[in-house]
C-alpha cells in the first residue's frame, strides 16, 4: 500500500512539460485585426520589403531606390503611422511603391501598417487605432490625415499672408524658374531631371494630388526641401511671385478641376 504508483507519478509530471511546450507564440498576443495585417503583408508587401520587413527581397536588386527597411533605426524614427498610411494609400513618387487604396481599402491598410509597426518596428499599437487622433509631427502627411481620413477642407486652404495668386503670372514664373526640373507638364521630367536624385517632384502623381495644397506648395518653394536639390527661393523671388507660382501649380497640376479658370 505504501508503494508509489509509477503511472500516477508520470501523469503528475505532464503539466510541467506541456506548459512550456504549448506556450503561445509572442505574435498571437497581438490584436486580431493586426494579425490580419500579417496576411496582407505576406501577400502584397513581402515581395519587395522582404518577409522580415528589412527590404531584403527577391525584387530588391531591380528597384531604385531600394525598398524601405522597416527595421532600420532611422526608418523607425522618421515614419509616423499617418505617413505610412498615406504612403500605402497613394504610393511614393519616383519609387516602385504604388498606391493600394482602391485595392485594399482603408481598414486593411490600417491593419497592415499596424502589423509592420508592431512586428518589424517594434512599436506599440492599439486594437482600434481609428479612434485615436493622429499625433501631430513634422510630416506633411500628418497635416492631411485626421483619424486615418483625408481632411476634406485640406485643398480649400488659401495662400498665406492673404496673398492673391494669379495663374497667368504664375505660369510665367514657373516656366522661367521651375520647368527646368519639374517639366512644363509638372511631371518631374524637365531637361535637368535626368541629373537629379532624388527626382524632381511629379505633381501629377496621386500622392502629390493628395499631399499638396496652396500653403504647403508656398512653404516648400520658400524654404526648399531637405535632402533634395529643391532650393529655397525666398532670396530670389518675392512672396507674391511665389504665391503666383503656387497658385499656378495648384490649378494646373494638383487640382485642375478647381472652380477657377486657367485663363484668369
Amino acid at each position: 500500500m505504501n508503494k508509489k504508483n509509477p503511472l500516477i507519478l508520470f501523469v503528475l509530471t505532464i503539466p510541467i512539460y506541456t506548459s512550456s511546450i504549448s506556450a503561445a507564440p509572442v505574435f498571437s498576443k497581438k490584436p486580431p485585426k493586426i494579425m490580419e495585417g500579417a496576411v496582407i503583408f505576406k501577400e502584397y508587401c513581402s515581395v519587395c520589403h522582404g518577409e522580415k520587413g528589412d527590404g531584403k527581397s527577391r525584387a530588391q536588386g531591380g528597384l531604385t531606390p531600394k525598398p524601405k527597411n522597416f527595421t532600420a533605426p532611422v526608418t523607425i524614427s522618421e515614419l509616423s503611422r499617418s505617413r505610412m498610411i498615406f504612403s500605402v494609400s497613394y504610393g511614393r513618387p519616383n519609387t516602385a511603391m504604388s498606391g493600394w487604396k482602391r485595392r485594399l481599402g482603408q481598414e486593411n491598410i490600417g491593419r497592415v501598417v499596424d502589423y509592420i509597426r508592431s512586428t518589424f518596428m517594434k512599436l506599440n499599437v492599439v486594437e482600434n487605432p481609428e479612434t485615436v487622433p493622429a499625433i501631430a509631427t513634422q510630416n506633411l502627411e500628418d497635416t492631411i490625415i485626421k483619424d486615418d481620413k483625408i481632411d476634406p477642407d485640406f485643398l480649400k486652404k488659401p495662400l498665406p499672408y492673404q496673398l492673391d495668386g494669379k495663374i497667368k503670372w504664375g505660369q510665367i514664373f514657373y516656366e522661367d524658374n521651375c520647368a527646368e526640373c519639374h517639366g512644363l507638364k509638372g511631371d518631374g521630367n524637365g531637361p535637368r531631371s535626368s541629373f537629379i536624385f532624388p527626382k524632381p517632384r511629379d505633381y501629377n502623381h496621386p500622392a502629390s494630388k493628395q499631399k499638396y495644397n496652396r500653403p504647403i506648395l508656398f512653404d516648400i518653394i520658400v524654404k526648399g526641401s531637405h535632402r533634395s536639390e529643391m532650393a529655397a527661393w525666398n532670396k530670389v523671388l518675392t512672396y507674391q511671385e511665389i504665391g503666383h507660382i503656387s497658385e499656378y501649380i495648384f490649378q494646373a497640376f494638383i487640382n485642375p478641376d478647381h472652380s477657377k479658370k486657367m485663363d484668369e
